[in-house]
């Protein structure tokens, strides 16, 4: 996968998963109390650490493929990914974003009462949030009625480019290809999924997104470089890297956001599995760790075995 260095956009998922702009050094905008702590690398224990694609054969039933995917701009997939997709009978992503369930997406993002961007920040730091939602195509009067949870999760990814992302080119193939696709989970699971944060949490972590710009670019950059090495262990060690002010909700943002989410794609996947022969895309961090899908798969007597 080394030909997606010089295509590759740098992005990250972790665990405030975002792609900064600039650094920010203690103002009364963001005080050195909402620095994050930097925290030695802890290596994942453990089997299923190395690799993007993996075989998932079933007892009696043709063998599926299960990638890890990055929402990174690339040239062309992986010859090894572009054989596993095309030869599929179903194409299986976290969230079938159609043009329906785009429109639902965006209406929830917006509240035009309280709470709101406008409602729940206030001078300094809401100017430099509305300076960074500017800079990825809001304008100032919209941006204001963003949800907390959208505004963290529009700084989340890279500025549109207009090159397809990895997850938007393997849907094409499979669209194009006339391959069923389906979802894991509905657009509404996943903003109630959001809307669920609690509300003093949702601000602690819009507060962190804009406060820690630095690390976490630092982060986006070693998640890339991870991925590109197929190294699951890695990409987890880097998402933790760094101690946010308030460890409680970090923690509780990874549980719903990554652990609860991969508890109920595991259960999906079972009906696809079965009857073999399916494209599996998530996001990598969804693959390693205890409560990862490979290891679930594994405990329920699937053989998982690395392609790529």
């Amino acid at each position: 996968m080394n030909f997606l260095i010089r295509t590759i956009a740098p992005a990250a998922v972790l665990l405030y998963g975002l792609l900064p702009i600039t650094g920010l050094t203690a103002t009364s905008a963001c005080p050195a109390q909402l620095a994050f702590e930097k925290r030695p690398l802890e290596v994942l224990p453990g089997p299923y650490t190395k690799g993007l694609l993996w075989k998932i054969k079933p007892p009696g039933a043709p063998a599926s493929y299960l990638f890890g995917t990055m929402h990174v701009a690339i040239a062309r997939l992986p010859p090894a990914v572009a054989l596993a997709v095309v030869k599929a009978d179903s194409f299986i992503t976290e969230t079938v974003l159609d043009q329906s369930a785009t429109g639902y997406y965006q209406a929830q993002m917006y509240s035009a009462n309280a709470p709101n961007v406008g409602s729940l920040f206030k001078f300094p730091f809401r100017e430099r949030l509305l300076d960074l939602l500017v800079a990825y195509g809001f304008d100032r009067k919209t941006a204001l009625r963003l949800k907390p949870w959208a505004a963290f999760t529009a700084l989340s990814r890279p500025k549109p480019t207009g090159v397809a992302t990895l997850d938007q080119m393997l849907e094409v193939v499979a669209r194009q290809r006339g391959t069923p696709v389906h979802g894991l989970e509905t657009v509404e699971e996943l903003v109630a999924t959001l809307d669920g944060i609690p509300l003093n949490q949702q601000r602690m972590i819009v507060r962190d997104t804009v406060c820690n710009r630095t690390q976490i670019e630092h982060q986006a950059q070693e998640l890339a470089t991870r991925y590109l090495d197929q190294d699951l262990a890695g990409m987890v060690a880097v998402s933790n890297r760094y101690e946010p002010h308030n460890p409680a909700v970090a923690r509780t943002f990874k549980k719903r956001l990554l652990d609860d989410r991969s508890r109920r794609m595991l259960k999906r996947l079972q009906s696809y599995l079965k009857q073999g022969s399916a494209f599996i895309a998530v996001g990598a961090l969804h693959l390693p760790g205890k409560q990862g899908l490979l290891q679930g798969l594994a405990s329920q007597g699937y053989r998982v075995t690395v392609i790529h």
